[in-house]
């Protein structure tokens, strides 16, 4: 017979009471602000088509937008290439389709609705 020395221990311990640690550099917006774009621009180099996934967030919203100003900068662009995809998915009428359908219009991306129902 073989013996298991497995044990049924937490992953997580929500008691914590270890100081929170503050970073020790000043917040810089600026220092912040390109870091992300460059982070977004970075996953933009390919040589196959490509296109954002909009869910209407904050976030997804601001990788559309660095993505579109990136873009058009770009001697695809100004030669009068493609323009970004955006897709979304979602529940006919769910305010998320809708709020990404604004951003999308608002970026001029070429947007792409799947509906999936439950």
């Amino acid at each position: 017979m073989i013996q298991s020395d497995v044990s049924n221990l937490p992953w997580y311990d929500d008691d914590n009471d270890e100081a929170v640690v503050t970073p020790s550099v000043p917040y810089d917006p600026l220092t912040l602000r390109k870091a992300f774009e460059k982070s977004v621009v970075k996953r933009l180099m390919a040589d196959v088509p490509f296109g954002v996934l909009l869910s209407g967030g904050l976030d997804l919203s601001l990788v559309a937008a660095v993505a579109v100003r990136h873009l058009a900068g770009t001697e695809a662009a100004r030669r009068g290439g493609t323009k970004l995809h955006s897709f979304c998915v979602g529940l006919e009428g769910s305010p998320d389709l809708k709020a990404a359908r604004e951003v999308a219009e608002y970026l001029g991306t070429l947007h792409h609705e799947f509906h999936f129902t439950v």
